[in-house]
């Protein structure tokens, strides 16, 4: 006869068991669904804090250590359902939604242990996209550019991102939509799933929603911190 373990023995390796299935059925979910992300947005100019979710992020990893990412949200909800702690940092209307995309290069992979405050802990830009609606003719536009200092973890599926220390301005403004931003830091955590078409189809919708202009209406700052690009083996 074989001996049996006593029952609480039993029933302690069941709820071990039960753990482990359910951080692989957690793991499978997280491998093939992306997560909404929240990224806060604070105001150096107003002193204010905002924040945007966005449902959507891909990534894609480009030869030499570099990672284009792209987080996308729309405000669009059905008539009457906003409350007002649903808006983002850009006041929106049921009738006129707002399109949000942000794009995140990542010029090279920090080393774990690199400080996120000193001067050459820069290795990433960032453009932040704001169209009102979804007419081709719409020109309501906003479009925030800067620079920073994002850490890069790569999984199975995707990638994980940490904005640290990131600044972004005001570089464009056609339109009516107001700027309530102006200068402001970034920070928050994101999962984006890798997906090379999906991204690639994002950068090419936002460059024809946001062509080159050299009118007058145009805001056009020159940030100045543009990182330098580094060997990927670089501390």
């Amino acid at each position: 006869m074989i001996p049996h373990p006593p029952a609480s023995r039993r029933r302690a390796i069941a709820v071990l068991l039960l753990i482990a299935l359910l951080a692989l059925h957690a793991g499978g979910c997280a491998g093939g669904k992306a997560v909404p992300s929240t990224i806060h947005f604070h105001s150096l100019t107003s002193d204010r804090v905002y924040s945007q979710t966005f449902p959507r992020a891909y990534v894609s990893e480009i030869e030499g250590g570099e990672y284009d990412a792209v987080l996308v949200a729309s405000d669009e909800v059905p008539p009457g359902t906003r409350k007002p702690t649903e808006t983002g940092p850009i006041a929106t209307s049921d009738s006129s939604p707002l399109r949000h995309v942000l794009h995140i290069r990542v010029l090279w992979r920090p080393q774990r242990g690199t400080r996120a405050d000193t001067p050459t802990a820069t290795n990433a830009v960032i453009n932040w996209y704001v169209r009102r609606g979804d007419s081709d003719a719409s020109t309501d536009r906003l479009h925030y550019q800067g620079a920073g200092f994002v850490m890069v973890y790569p999984e199975e599926h995707g990638v994980s991102f940490s904005i640290r220390n990131m600044t972004v301005s005001l570089r464009r403004r056609e339109g009516n939509l107001p700027d309530p931003i102006g200068r402001a830091t970034l920070e928050g955590n994101f999962y984006a799933l890798r997906n090379g078409s999906a991204v690639r189809s994002v950068l090419d919708s936002i460059h024809a929603e946001f062509p080159p202009t050299t009118s007058n209406s145009a805001v056009q700052t020159n940030t100045g911190t543009n990182p330098p690009k580094r060997d990927p083996g670089t501390p």
